[in-house]
């Protein structure tokens, strides 16, 4: 079955439930690097610190660039498509 987190994390940051900022941490260490970047960009997008999730560019080599710049964009407050 597919993996909801990525819409979940996408719903949350849309919304700007900002106390899913620390599930969302957690959520950015999936071994999943598509689950993590969006995550990443969740949390970013929610305001929680790089240094504690890091950036989307970081599982880049793992998700196919154009996906990784959509989520990038996004986080930095651009529009989900």
């Amino acid at each position: 079955s597919a993996d909801t987190g990525p819409f979940a994390a996408i719903v949350a940051a849309e919304l700007g439930v900002e106390a899913l900022g620390d599930p969302l941490a957690v959520m950015a260490s999936s071994p999943n690097p598509f689950v993590a970047a969006v995550a990443i960009g969740a949390a970013l997008r929610l305001g929680v610190s790089p240094i504690r999730v890091g950036r989307v560019e970081q599982v880049e080599p793992f998700i196919d660039a154009a996906s990784s710049r959509e989520i990038a964009d996004w986080s930095a407050g651009g529009d989900a498509r």
